[in-house]
C-alpha cells in the first residue's frame, strides 16, 4: 500500500474521485483504518494446484485500476528476482570465500616447497639422493673393472708400459671421484643430512597435495552451487497482462435497489404495523 502510495497516491484516488460517500475514503482514515480499506479494494487469490495468483483492483476509474495491477506486478517481479538473486549471490559468495582460502593455501604451500628447494640446491632429496647413491654405485663398478683390468694388464705387461700407466690413472682418478661422491652422499654440511631434508620435504609436499586436493573440492563445489543457485531462482511470469475495464462490476446497481427497495418496504411495513398496534391500544 505504502508503495502505490508513492508511486500512483493511492489514498489521493479513493478520498478524491468523486465518489459517493458510502464508498471513498475519508480524509480522517489513519494508517490502519487506510490500509483495511485497501485490503477490501484489492485482493489477490492463488491456486495451489497450479500456482496461478489472480490479482483483482477496485478503483473509481478503469484506467487507474489496471495501472494499481501493473504497479503491484512490477513490485512483485522486482521482490522475487531481488530475494532469488540474494540468496543465490550469498550462496555462491560463501564458496567463492572457500576457493580463495583454498587457493591462498596451496600458493602457499607451493611456495614452501619452491623455497625449500631453493635454499638446498634440490630439486628432490629422495630422487638427489637415490643419483646421488647411483653415481657412488656406478664409479664402484667402474673402479672394479679398471682393477680388474689393471692386474690382467700386469700379468703379461711391465709396470712402466704405457696401457699400464693409462690403467693406474684412471683408477686413481675413480678414487678421487668415488671419495667425491660419497661425501657428497654423506655430507651434513648444510646442519641437515639427506633424510633429515627428505622427511621435511615430504612433510612439505603432503601438505601441498592436501591444498591442491582442497582446491580442487572448492572449485568442483562453486560450479555445483552455481548450477543449484540457477536451478533455485524463482521468477514472475505474467499470465495475462492486466485489462482495461469496460463495464464497472462495482458497485452492482440493480442488486443495490433491488435490495434497498425490500429493506425500506420492511421498515415500511413494520413502521405500519407498529403504527396501528399504537392506535389498536389507544382506541382500547
Amino acid at each position: 500500500m505504502k508503495y502505490l502510495e508513492s508511486e500512483l497516491h493511492l489514498r489521493n484516488h479513493y478520498e478524491n474521485s468523486g465518489a459517493d460517500p458510502l464508498s471513498k475514503a475519508w480524509t480522517f482514515f489513519n494508517q490502519e483504518d487506510m490500509y483495511r480499506y485497501y485490503k477490501n479494494h484489492v485482493s489477490a487469490d492463488i491456486d495451489t494446484v497450479s500456482g496461478v495468483l489472480n490479482v483483482q483492483v477496485q478503483a473509481f476509474t478503469p484506467e487507474y485500476s489496471q495501472k494499481v495491477v501493473q504497479a503491484i506486478i512490477k513490485r512483485s517481479e522486482w521482490f522475487i528476482n531481488q530475494i532469488s538473486q540474494n540468496l543465490a549471490r550469498e550462496q555462491v559468495s560463501f564458496v567463492e570465500g572457500e576457493l580463495k582460502r583454498s587457493q591462498d593455501l596451496l600458493r602457499g604451500s607451493q611456495k614452501d616447497v619452491i623455497d625449500f628447494q631453493q635454499k638446498f640446491g634440490l630439486f628432490s632429496p629422495e630422487q638427489d639422493g637415490a643419483a646421488m647413491q647411483g653415481n657412488v654405485n656406478q664409479l664402484e663398478a667402474q673402479l672394479v673393472q679398471a682393477e680388474a683390468d689393471l692386474k690382467a694388464q700386469l700379468s703379461y705387461m711391465s709396470s712402466s708400459a704405457p696401457d699400464v700407466i693409462r690403467s693406474k690413472s684412471k683408477i686413481t682418478a675413480l678414487n678421487k671421484q668415488l671419495a667425491l661422491e660419497r661425501a657428497k652422499l654423506a655430507s651434513s654440511e648444510k646442519k641437515n643430512t639427506l633424510s633429515d631434508m627428505n622427511a621435511q620435504y615430504q612433510d612439505l609436499k603432503i601438505s601441498a597435495d592436501f591444498a591442491l586436493d582442497a582446491y580442487k573440492s572448492a572449485l568442483i563445489s562453486l560450479e555445483k552451487a552455481r548450477i543449484d543457485a540457477y536451478r533455485k531462482l524463482k521468477n514472475l511470469v505474467v499470465i495475462d497482462s492486466p485489462s482495461l475495464p469496460e463495464s464497472a462490476e462495482l458497485p452492482n446497481r440493480m442488486y443495490n435497489l433491488l435490495t434497498a427497495s425490500i429493506l425500506i418496504i420492511l421498515l415500511y411495513g413494520i413502521g405500519v404495523i407498529i403504527l396501528a398496534t399504537i392506535r389498536e391500544h389507544k382506541d382500547m
